[in-house]
């Protein structure tokens, strides 16, 4: 197997780090919505740090670790460093977000 061209190693980061930031926010956001809640508070309750929707993304943060440590064999190294990093800033901002609410 060849290796990667440069432009390649940095479009695979780019994807990953994307589909990494957008999965937690669509897990979390599609539960929302099963409980019967809109996607705009959804949005207006992630801006202030509203616990009910913290344990949405929490779970959907949890789900995109998952999903990483089972494409660790499977698919190339670049496309898991972006996952990574998306992921590793996801759990600052809701370790932020948990310290931070009153």
């Amino acid at each position: 197997m060849e290796p990667l061209s440069q432009k390649k190693r940095i479009v695979y980061f780019i994807g990953a780090f994307i589909l990494g930031a957008f999965l937690p926010y669509a897990i979390g956001s599609g539960l929302y919505m099963a409980q019967g809640n809109t996607m705009s508070n959804f949005n207006f309750a992630l801006g202030v740090y509203y616990s009910r929707v913290l344990l949405f993304m929490q779970l959907g943060l949890a789900a995109n670790i998952g999903l990483f440590f089972l494409g660790m064999n499977r698919v190339s190294i670049f496309l898991m460093r972006g996952f990574a990093i998306s992921t590793m800033l996801w759990a600052l901002w809701i370790f932020y977000a948990e310290i931070y609410k009153v």
